[in-house]
C-alpha cells in the first residue's frame, strides 16, 4: 500500500503475486520481493507484474537470478538508461538486452556499447528488448511455464508456494 499509496491497488498486486507464484517455481516471498525492489525504483504498478513475469522467465526459476534481475532493471528504470554496470548485472543473472536489439535491429554489439556509452540506449530500448526475449519466438518465452511444468524441481517450488499461499491466506483472515 505504501508503494502504490492505494489499498485496492495494493491488494490487487498481492492476488496477482500469489497467482504468479502458484504457477510458477517462484515463491510467494521471492515475488513479493522483486515487485517491492522494482518499485522501490519507480516501477508503476500499472506494469509491475509485467516485469515480474518478464524477469521471471529469464530467471528460469532462481529466486536468485530474479532478485538479481530485478535489481538490475529497477536500477535502469530509475536512471532512465542504461550503463555499463547494469548491464554487466543483467549479463551476470543471465540476459544481455545488447544481444537482443543486435538481433533485432542489425547492429553490432560494438556500435550498440558505443550508443550506451553516450547514454543513448533508453529504458524503454531495454523494455523492448525484454519484451522481444520472452515474448512469442523469444529465447526465454514462457520459461517459467517449461520450467515449473516440465521438472521436478518446478513441481516441488509450485507445491511449497500453494501451500506457504494457503498459510498466508489462513494467517490473514484471522486477523
Amino acid at each position: 500500500e505504501i508503494f502504490t499509496g492505494s489499498a485496492v491497488v495494493a491488494a490487487k498486486l498481492m492476488k496477482d503475486i500469489r497467482g504468479f507464484s502458484a504457477r510458477t517455481p517462484i515463491t510467494l516471498e521471492g515475488g513479493q520481493q522483486a515487485v517491492r525492489t522494482l518499485m522501490q525504483y519507480g516501477v508503476s504498478a500499472d506494469v509491475v507484474i509485467d516485469r515480474l513475469k518478464q524477469l521471471g522467465d529469464i530467471s528460469g526459476g532462481s529466486l536468485e537470478s530474479l532478485q538479481r534481475l530485478s535489481l538490475a532493471f529497477g536500477q535502469i528504470s530509475a536512471n532512465g538508461k542504461l550503463q555499463g554496470q547494469e548491464l554487466r548485472q543483467l549479463i551476470e543473472a543471465g540476459f544481455n538486452p545488447l544481444q537482443v536489439m543486435s538481433e533485432k535491429t542489425g547492429e553490432s554489439m560494438s556500435e550498440l556499447r558505443e550508443r550506451m556509452a553516450d547514454g543513448a540506449i533508453s529504458i524503454n530500448d531495454v523494455e523492448d528488448a525484454l519484451k522481444a526475449a520472452t515474448g512469442e519466438g523469444g529465447r526465454f518465452n514462457k520459461m517459467l511455464e517449461k520450467v515449473g511444468s516440465e521438472t521436478n524441481f518446478g513441481a516441488v517450488q509450485r507445491l511449497g508456494g500453494e501451500m506457504r499461499n494457503v498459510s498466508t491466506l489462513e494467517s490473514d483472515s484471522s486477523v
